[in-house]
């Protein structure tokens, strides 16, 4: 085929650049994140240790594994990202084959999805979102494939291996493989149909098998509790505005101090708005005789809603909705063909919200959720000898150790379920201690302290607060405020209060 004829072949050369120059941006520029730490960390450690300790993870530990060489080479950030970084490249090629098919142009779903804050954010990371966002892209594409003529052996191989990575990464990719199994079985006339879900059946066994074992272990009761049934369903309304960036100004410096009030309902109007396209779309290819593709469009990401708010409500698994990032594709194209002749217009409206957001804003902490380097840089001009970095939660100290003194400081995974602080014997930075949210029996050390409070998962932040009131005075702190629900994570340095008794 001639290139030089096909200007396809030259738009997709031109999104996986784009896609390439946002992703390596924000991988090179952003700070380090709690669970990005946590990824460091996990994949340092030896695999029996890691396999025992993440049992009741919902990522089962496929990808710290594939980590592990690469981080007995390097503690950098960036060379951790590269991987995530390279594998999000490619999903967003098979977004362009996947609307090249379902809408005879790759263009538009390549360029929402390439430019997508919440993909690349979650690409650029040290986390399995790249590996993630790749396999459900591969499988998306035999998937449509296969609802209009057969695979070949190389292609149902491909198929197959997609399905096997994606619950190995995190149990989410079963509730992928459920909507495209329902599809597939639901879809008309579709060529080779068992053989078909045969495949997606078995691509679902070493998820299984990983699930089944880790069964068998200690499962701890705050990781799953079923007991009680809760009706509070996250918000839904402005999912789409999430998924596809139109959200973002809400977060910007400037806006988001200048219409806080409104800020909720204007968001839920946009992802309503969204919705109302994406169904709308759907119908359309329903009626207009791609009702098969329709189906594994539609149920690859309902399914995958409805599975996470399902978890939500049985307490299983909180609703966040950076675990649809992988099937945000699903979504785009209904969307898209929703749109219709305005496509070009919602694509372009996309493009300038999420680019603005990736030249301006790439290391803004309320788009990052927590600024480590910022805190650690903050701690580091104040610090003096026999000062004390208490946390109220250790795993808030991970991920600033990881900026602070990575080479010296380990998690360890020794007890399954538990987290514990390693300090190798050469470690020069400041004494730590992780701190229990209830209020401590003694002092958490002589002299000063910084005590970082990172609210999330804290039901006794209070008590603890209230006890450092009494014994300590602030002489200083750094708010850091963060755009998810969690609140505000927050340094302060404090002093012994005279005459009272620190225990």
């Amino acid at each position: 085929m001639d290139s030089s004829r096909n200007p396809s072949v030259w738009g997709l050369v031109g999104i996986v650049l784009l896609a390439a120059l946002i992703r390596l941006s924000a991988a090179s520029s952003a700070g380090v994140m709690n669970d990005e730490a946590f990824s460091f960390y996990a994949a340092s450690r030896p695999l029996a240790e890691m396999s025992q300790a993440l049992r009741a993870d919902m990522s089962p530990p496929t990808w710290y594994v594939v980590l592990k060489p690469l981080v007995g080479l390097t503690s950098e950030p960036l060379p951790l990202r590269l991987p995530s970084v390279l594998l999000g490249i490619l999903a967003v090629a098979c977004a362009f084959l996947a609307g090249r098919r379902v809408l005879g142009n790759g263009v538009w779903p390549a360029l929402v999805v390439a430019s997508s804050y919440p993909v690349w954010l979650a690409e650029a990371q040290i986390r399995q979102y790249g590996l993630q966002d790749l396999a459900a892209g591969v499988a998306l594409v035999l998937a449509l494939k296969a609802v209009r003529e057969r695979l070949s052996a190389t292609e149902r191989v491909g198929y197959l291996l997609a399905l096997c990575v994606m619950p190995v990464m995190h149990y989410g990719g079963f509730l992928i493989l459920a909507g495209l199994w329902l599809a597939l079985a639901l879809g008309p006339a579709i060529p080779d149909r068992w053989r078909m879900l045969g495949l997606t059946t078995l691509g679902a066994l070493p998820g299984l098998a990983w699930l089944a074992w880790s069964m068998l272990g200690p499962v701890l009761p705050d990781a799953v509790d079923a007991r009680h049934l809760s009706l509070h369903l996250p918000r839904l309304a402005h999912l789409p505005a999430y998924l596809t960036g139109l959200s973002l100004p809400a977060s910007w410096p400037g806006l988001r101090e200048l219409v806080p009030g409104w800020t909720g309902q204007l968001l839920d109007l946009i992802g309503l708005g969204l919705w109302s396209l994406w169904g709308w779309g759907w119908l359309r290819l329903a009626r207009g005789g791609a009702r098969g593709e329709a189906l594994v469009l539609g149920l690859g990401f309902l399914v995958s809603v409805g599975g996470y708010v399902l978890g939500h409500s049985l307490g299983i698994q909180p609703f966040q909705p950076r675990y649809l990032v992988p099937v945000a594709a699903f979504f785009v194209m209904p969307m898209l063909v929703g749109a219709g002749r305005f496509a070009p217009v919602l694509v372009g409206l996309l493009l300038l919200v999420n680019l603005a957001t990736a030249g301006f804003f790439p290391r803004d902490p309320y788009l990052w959720n927590q600024d480590w380097p910022g805190a650690v840089d903050w701690i580091r001009q104040r610090e003096q000898a026999g000062d004390v970095l208490a946390v109220s939660m250790p795993y808030a100290l991970m991920g600033l150790n990881y900026t602070y003194a990575r080479d010296q400081v380990e998690v360890d995974f020794s007890r399954p379920g538990q987290m514990g602080f390693v300090f190798r014997p050469g470690y020069r930075g400041l004494p730590q201690i992780p701190l229990p949210a209830a209020p401590p029996a003694g002092p958490p050390g002589p002299g000063r302290v910084f005590l970082v409070l990172c609210p999330f998962g804290d039901s006794e932040l209070v008590g603890l607060i209230d006890w450092f009131n009494r014994h300590y005075r602030i002489v200083e702190a750094r708010i850091q405020p963060c755009v998810n629900v969690w609140g505000r994570t927050a340094v302060f340095l404090l002093e012994p209060v005279a005459g009272v008794d620190p225990g």
